[in-house]
């Protein structure tokens, strides 16, 4: 996850990926279990089990809707992913407690900053990589919504 303005806005992508039923949950951990088999909503789910945002801090009626994106990543020759994730955007000063089973860094950065993290993530610098979807989002909507962002539009 990664913020994108200097007064802590948070910028979510929630993933709504249709489900295939599963063979053999037993190899499935708790987490993946109560995500896959309750029914809870998924934009604040995923901010509780990712980044230890509780439901109660972003209300639903606080996202704004931005689109949809089919996305493709294939990862360790067992696993991968291909689902439609719903791109849905909030601004908030919010309290992280990121899930190191699900994130490995957070960083708020302006907009150089993340201009620099893109590069060094191109170059192979300094060890930073970026997930595919966080890249596909910023290559074709991001850098595109900074301003209205910053001004307070996007909804519009």
């Amino acid at each position: 996850m990664s913020a994108i303005a200097d007064d802590a806005a948070v910028s979510v992508v929630a993933d709504a990926a249709a489900v295939e039923a599963v063979a053999d949950d037993a190899a499935m951990d708790a987490v993946q279990r109560r995500l896959m088999f309750e029914d809870e909503n998924a934009a604040q789910r995923k901010l509780f089990d990712e980044l230890g945002i509780p439901a109660e801090a972003l209300p639903v009626d606080r996202f704004t809707p931005l689109g949809r994106m089919l996305y493709k990543a294939p990862s360790d020759g067992k696993w991968g992913e291909h689902e439609l994730d719903y791109l849905l955007f909030v601004v908030a000063d919010v309290k992280l407690l990121p899930n190191p089973d699900e994130v490995a860094d957070v960083r708020y950065v302006n907009r150089e900053q993340l201009k620099e993290l893109l590069e060094k993530a191109d170059a192979g610098e300094e060890g930073v990589k970026l997930s595919p979807w966080f890249r596909l989002v910023v290559d074709n909507f991001l850098l595109k919504w900074w301003d209205c962002v910053e001004s307070g539009t996007l909804p519009e």
